[in-house]
């Protein structure tokens, strides 16, 4: 959800794009990043003139709040501003998956395997250090965040093999493959599995690690637009089509569990069926473009039809869900409690600022930028499901938002306390404010004038009335309910903690946010996507949870099969000491 682009004419640093995808080029992969993050002559040179005074002050500032962080304590959103305020730029999520795909593991080579999961030490953090890839031009030289939650060793194997009943595994937003239904032919995956994977085609749709790959007649991996330009036509959902009706031109035919070499979730699915031969794994595959209520009833129906339910008492199903899968769980979860007996929320948001770039510039996938305009974006009913809910005052919680951190987006360049809070469940907003080209004839007849658009302004402002009351009904009734606090199961969470993640942007004025200038941001805690403060389902009033963070980025949260093992792990143990 968050992109970045490499500045050639600079220094070869990635820079973050606002709101975007990731768009990664076989020469972005190759690229090395040289810039030292604490390099004091950078950092110096890039200040603006202070007094010595002034940078004393801010790095006592600095070291104050994270201390705090070493106690576990929170930290307000203005101190976390202040800690990442000079943040230049972060790299993107897929293309640090990548780097690390291509970087040797030394424990891998000198470790007997039978070693490799009873072995402590972390090569990635111990060894590498967890900043070498990101810009920091303002912190404490002695600045590294400490794992706070994974100190302790943990027996995987052993874990694992505890777990009775049911895991179903599911995706989040782009995570499956899709399909037109007639032809098979593939109109969805967020990177070709081809990218490092030169195998031969399969006829077997359902094949997650072949599919139908193309090759050149040279032999040299096709690297350049996905599927053919008519994918934008089946991608792209009418605004006419009722909201609640399910595309029957086209399926969802398996979870993304990796990209070509790059895992996703194989390698922690493969663990547990190897550590417990009595589990029963199923993958639940959606199609993410549609309405995620649409999407709760078919896990509903997944579940009845897959599982042998007991209403009147609890069930032995555990659900494993990424992001945007994480609403969805978490909906069919307050409906059916007692269906359940854990759910790990890995990387599951609350909500997502940075959805809101696709919705205004679309996004580009690898060198193909006509498959993801920014009518395609805003023709996916799941894209509002991740926008910010305004926060009402006290006694008026029309969003549901009790005690929440606020969900502000932009902010004043010059003084971070002026915020510009902006309502986008009002359809007004999206006028005033030209958030889309949907909803603008001069925005189409200016910037995006290259774009032939399939639909009127009026059919997709219709659209987005219908659309918006429904996203922000759904958000509001993921709340806690005190009524059922007995009936909920164990609930855990793993998290990324570590990467600067893109909050907002800054302003120079309210008015300046109607323009295309969304490139000034400011950062917090998090995976790279999700800000650490906005996950679920702490942040919709559920404190009962057990939260584990994690050093991994967004994309590749699901290759901590250690925090995995830590998030059951509490789930058993709460069992166990029947406190549930």
């Amino acid at each position: 959800m968050s992109t970045e682009s490499l500045d050639n004419d600079k220094n070869d640093t990635v820079l973050n794009k606002i709101f975007s995808l990731s768009n990664i080029t076989p020469s972005l992969i190759k690229k090395e990043i040289s810039l030292n993050p604490f390099n004091n002559k950078s950092y110096i040179k890039k200040l603006k003139p202070k007094t010595i005074i002034d940078l004393n002050k801010e790095k006592s500032d600095k070291h104050l709040i994270l201390e705090k962080i070493e106690r576990k304590e929170s930290i307000s959103s203005f101190e976390e501003f202040l800690l990442y305020k000079n943040v230049k730029g972060i790299k993107s999520d897929r293309l640090r998956a990548i780097k690390k795909l291509l970087k040797p593991n030394p424990k891998k080579i000198i470790l007997p395997q039978n070693l490799i999961s009873q072995t402590p030490l972390d090569y990635n953090e111990s060894i590498q250090g967890n900043f070498d890839e990101y810009i920091y031009d303002d912190l404490p030289d002695d600045y590294k965040p400490t794992d706070l939650n994974n100190n302790d060793y943990i027996d995987i194997e052993n874990t694992f093999s505890k777990i009775k009943g049911t895991i179903i595994f599911t995706h989040g937003y782009r995570g499956s493959t899709l399909r037109m239904k007639d032809t098979k032919e593939r109109i969805w995956i967020p990177l070709k599995e081809t990218i490092l994977d030169k195998k031969s085609e399969t006829e077997n749709p359902d094949d997650n690690q072949g599919g139908f790959k193309r090759v050149l007649s040279n032999g040299s991996l096709n690297l350049l637009p996905l599927p053919n330009n008519a994918t934008k036509q089946k991608l792209l959902l009418s605004p006419n089509k009722p909201l609640m009706e399910k595309d029957d031109d086209v399926m969802a035919t398996s979870i993304l569990k990796n990209i070509g070499p790059i895992d996703i979730m194989s390698n922690l699915i493969e663990k547990v069926k190897k550590c417990n031969k009595e589990v029963h794994v199923l993958e639940f595959a959606y199609d993410w473009r549609q309405c995620l209520d649409l999407s709760a009833v078919e896990l509903e129906e997944f579940i009845l039809n897959n599982c042998n339910i007991n209403e009147a008492n609890r069930n032995d199903i555990h659900i494993v869900a990424h992001s945007m899968g994480g609403l969805i769980a978490h909906k069919v979860m307050t409906l059916h409690p007692m269906w359940f007996k854990g759910v790990v929320y890995v990387g599951c948001p609350s909500f997502v600022s940075n959805i809101l770039g696709p919705l205004r510039f679309g996004d580009s996938i690898l060198y193909n930028k006509k498959i993801l305009t920014p009518e395609v974006s805003f023709s996916f009913r799941s894209s509002f499901y991740f926008l910010p809910q305004k926060v009402k005052p006290e006694g008026n919680q029309k969003y549901g938002r009790k005690g929440s951190t606020s969900s502000y987006v932009f902010v004043n360049d010059e003084d971070f306390n002026i915020k510009y809070d902006l309502d986008f469940f009002d359809p007004k907003t999206w006028i005033d404010y030209k958030l889309s080209p949907c909803l603008s004839e001069n925005l189409r007849e200016t910037e995006f004038k290259d774009i032939d658009f399939e639909y009127s302004v009026e059919e997709h402002y219709e659209y987005l009335k219908k659309i918006l009351p429904l996203a922000n009904d759904f958000l509001n009734s993921l709340e806690y309910n005190s009524n059922k606090k007995t009936k909920y199961p164990p609930l855990a969470v793993l998290y990324g903690n570590n990467i600067p993640t893109t909050k907002g942007c800054r302003m120079p004025n309210e008015d300046a946010i109607k323009g295309s200038d969304w490139d000034d941001y400011f950062y917090g805690r998090g995976d790279g996507v999700i800000s650490e403060k906005w996950l679920l389902p702490e942040h919709r009033g559920f404190r009962k949870v057990g939260k584990f963070s994690s050093k991994e980025g967004h994309v590749s949260l699901l290759n901590d099969i250690e925090g995995i093992a830590r998030c059951f792990d509490y789930i058993i143990n709460e069992w166990n000491n029947n406190k549930h």
